[in-house]
This record gives C-alpha cells, structure tokens and sequence, in this order.
C-alpha cells in the first residue's frame, strides 16, 4: 500500500540512468502489476531509435488498450509490422476495433489472422466478435473442445479480464458452457484470483471440489489466502 510515485523513486534508484532499456524494463514491471498509466508513463517518454520503433508502438498500443484507450491503441498497433509482435497486435487490433465498433476494420483484420496458421485462436475470435455483435450462434457452439481451443478461449477471458472489460467478459464465459473438461472451475477461480475478483474465485474453487472433486496445491493456497 506504498504510494505509487514512491514505489517509482525506489526503483529508479537502482539505475544510473533511465535509458530505452532501463525504461522498457520498468513498465514491464508496472505493467505485470497491472498499474498501466505508470507503464505507459515510462514508454511514452521514449525517444523512437530505428531498432525500437516497433517495440515501442506495440507496447503503447497494449498499455493503452488496457486503459481503455481504443483508438489510440489501435493507431500504434497499425504501425507494427515486426513478425516479433504483429500476431498479438493484430488480435488485440481486433478486439479494440471491435469495441469501438468500427466493424469493417474488424473484418479486415480478421482476414488477416486467417493467415497465421492459428486455427484455435481465430475461432474464438470469429465467435467473440459474433457475440459482441448481438449473434447467439457462434463458431464455437457444438465445437469439439480441445485442450487447444481451451487454451484459447481463457486466453481470450484473462485479456477481457485484465482489461477490466467485465460485460464483454461475462458474454465470453458462455463459450464454457457445456464443456467437458474437469479443470475448467480450477482454471477460472485461479483466474479470478489473480485479478483480484477474491469471492468469485472461491466460488469456482468449491465448484470444482463439488462438481468435480478436484483441487491442486495452488487453488488450496488462493482459497487459504482469501
């Protein structure tokens, strides 16, 4: 509970110098906190060298999708090119776009995750674009569920999650329903968990222990911290 701007100086502290790298590392560090204004802080006082200007603008674009900045953040994700990055802001190009409901863009971008050989993952988003447009029939019902596309979808939910995008999380959940899979209630409490929605991850705890008589070390050690 140290204020923030302190937790800032101490860190600091440690380097000669706030350099690129330096300043790369520290929103890192605040991003993995989830304190996003402060990662962005660090990242947008950058001055572009040639062999950053990608990194950079695939960074800004991430911490600005998390502040809910669509726009912006689909502006910086645009200009990524680098193989390194342009998968993963292509996807979250597609849920910015989307909440800002520029649809053709979204289209657009759809058709460009088909090119990565990715089939779970342009499934779930086909289907969560679907369902954020107000179509109950997605892709993904009657699916046979792999660990893969699982996989995928709690991807998906944990950018929702993050993000603090709670309604289009709550629609996303539906893509659980009617799955056989006994580590699903684990997977979503310890979810849950580490974006500190504490009751609803307990919730999924003793479902799993009810339901499914199941429950691992980690999950044991949420639910006695809650």
């Amino acid at each position: 509970k140290t204020d923030i701007k302190q937790i800032q100086n101490q860190l600091e502290s440690y380097f000669d110098t706030i350099n690129e790298d330096t300043a790369f590392l520290l929103s890192k560090i605040f991003y993995q906190q989830n304190k996003f204004e402060v990662a962005y802080h660090y990242i947008s006082n950058i001055e572009n060298s040639i062999e950053n200007t990608q990194k950079n603008s695939f960074y800004k674009g991430i911490y600005l999708y998390y502040l809910k900045n669509y726009t912006d953040a689909l502006e910086n994700f645009y200009k990524v090119t680098d193989k390194e990055y342009f998968n993963t802001a292509t996807y979250c190009s597609i849920l910015c776009a989307l909440f800002i409901k520029k649809y053709e863009e979204v289209d657009s971008l759809i058709n460009i995750a088909k090119t990565f050989n990715e089939p779970e993952e342009l499934m779930v988003y086909n289907s969560f674009v679907s369902l954020i447009k107000g179509n109950s029939n997605t892709i993904l019902a009657g699916k046979n569920i792999t660990n893969n596309l699982l996989q995928s979808i709690f991807n998906l939910l944990e950018i929702l999650l993050k993000g603090n995008c709670i309604e289009e999380f709550n629609k996303a959940l539906q893509f659980l329903n009617n799955i056989n899979d006994d580590s699903i209630y684990l997977n979503l409490g310890n979810l849950y968990y580490n974006y500190g929605y504490f009751d609803l991850s307990y919730k999924e705890f003793i479902k799993s222990i009810k339901i499914n008589e199941k429950i691992d070390i980690t999950s044991l050690y949420a639910m006695n911290s809650i």
